[in-house]
């Protein structure tokens, strides 16, 4: 009883700590970018009934917490890259602001200096620039990047190791208990507004995990009358320094300690078994060379939902990792609202945070895009996210109700054994769950 009520009391007071630092780091983000004039919310969830509200400075704040990179995007003017450096200033004390252009040659993330260089010892004389070394960057207009940069630019923004001129290695980042930290918010136009923008490499695109369009997020006729009445100008090289990078590193190392419930961990799932398939030989669809919807004709998944199975790709393995430690952060963030909610990562945060991890244009085919979303990829990424949701419902009602196996261990090896016969059969469509469990419903028959 000692060691549980111990147990319980660090347990409060580590909790307080977090709430303690987190406020810290909000109210310094609100204060950093309180010209910058965006009053929606830019995530609005429900849990039990009570409803979760966060704004910009705060959704930034929660992207730091997350250890992952930020893709900031929008019209010309929208303020990002503005935003983005007010926000290293005020949140991490500076910003280290990395502008690339078609020209760019990204050995400028190491200096020379020639004073110290000798023959033979170009090592000694390479000095790590705020590039590779600061807890936070501002990659500016990064769609510009010379394709022959690229391998560089990519083991860059991984926070991978930098190999230099005779044979030196440099890690990138800060080192913490929980690996590198360096996060970076790259900043691009939408569209070709401008000449030198090249299509965002798939690769690098893939390590700004996490992505947020301000155009889904127009001022406000309150906001629009805030900036028209106040003399202030946005300006970032005005923002106060607050240095606040150990809180930043103290939340990240606690989100190791948030745990993940059952449900959280389905609707994840869910999300990679849109890359399975039943026609494929390899049982994804990434086994099949230039994979098509013809391949769907005939197949029992292919005419829901207007023939969505067909027309999306699996997201990935890194997407669903950043997925999970934004759906942390958001906790953090919920049980520092409502103190009585558990600090564990619920379903309602996962789901929340699946909206700006899973990219529709990697993951949805255009046409269906046209067809089905009205041309628009947020509102097809919406319909997606709302089939996953509904198909979850259903997953979780069939799984307690009396066609299922209430015991979890029995409730496994039934699993176990539908998944020997139908290796492909990953249980993320309810109609499949019961079309098996017709034939394998019992444990009996399983096990004949």
């Amino acid at each position: 009883m000692i060691k549980e009520f111990a147990g319980a009391r660090r347990t409060e007071e580590d909790e307080s700590k977090i709430h303690a630092t987190l406020q810290k780091l909000l109210n310094s983000s609100t204060e950093s970018l309180k010209l910058f004039r965006l009053s929606r919310s830019i995530v609005s969830y429900e849990y039990d009934g009570r409803a979760i509200e966060i704004s910009f400075p705060s959704f930034l704040i929660l992207t730091s917490i997350s250890g992952h990179n930020l893709l900031l995007v929008g019209s010309t003017g929208s303020g990002k890259t503005t935003a983005a450096r007010a926000y290293g200033r005020g949140v991490f004390g500076s910003e280290a602001y990395l502008q690339i252009s078609p020209e760019t040659d990204l050995s400028k993330l190491i200096d020379i200096n020639f004073g110290e260089m000798k023959e033979g010892t170009l090592g000694n004389a390479q000095k790590i620039t705020d590039y590779v070394s600061a807890p936070f960057v501002v990659v500016d207009e990064i769609n510009r990047v010379n394709p022959k940069q690229l391998n560089i630019l990519q083991e860059y923004l991984n926070n991978g190791v930098l190999n230099l001129e005779g044979g030196r290695r440099v890690s990138v980042g800060i080192q913490t208990r929980s690996g590198r930290y360096q996060q970076k918010i790259a900043c691009i136009n939408v569209g070709g507004e401008y000449s030198g923008v090249l299509p965002l490499d798939a690769a690098v695109a893939d390590r700004f995990s996490i992505r947020l369009n301000l155009d889904d997020y127009p001022p406000t006729s309150r906001d629009i009358v805030s900036m028209l009445e106040s003399k202030e100008v946005f300006n970032a090289e005005k923002i106060a320094k607050m240095n606040l990078t150990k809180e930043i590193i103290f939340l990240f190392e606690k989100l190791d300690e948030v745990q993940i419930s059952e449900e959280a961990e389905k609707y994840a799932l869910m999300l990679s078994h849109l890359n399975y398939c039943y026609r494929s030989p390899t049982g994804l669809k990434s086994g099949i060379n230039n994979f098509s919807k013809s391949i769907c004709e005939g197949c029992h998944a292919a005419e829901r939902f207007g023939n969505l199975c067909g027309s999306v790709r699996g997201v990935s393995n890194r997407s669903l990792i950043a997925l999970t430690d934004l759906a942390k952060a958001f906790a953090i963030y919920r049980n520092y609202i409502y103190r009585d909610t558990p600090l564990m990562v619920e379903v309602e945060d996962m789901m929340a945070a699946a909206r700006f991890v899973v990219s529709p244009r990697e993951l949805i085919d255009e046409e269906w895009v046209e067809i089905q979303g009205d041309s628009s990829y947020t509102r097809s990424l919406d319909l997606l996210l709302g089939y996953i949701e509904e198909a979850m419902q259903d997953i979780l009602s069939f799984e307690a109700s009396n066609a299922f196996p209430s015991n979890k261990q029995e409730a496994q090896e039934v699993k176990d054994e539908v998944l020997q016969t139908y290796p492909y059969a990953h249980f993320s469509d309810v109609e499949d769950m019961k079309r098996l469990f017709a034939k394998y419903g019992k444990k009996e028959q399983v096990r004949r």
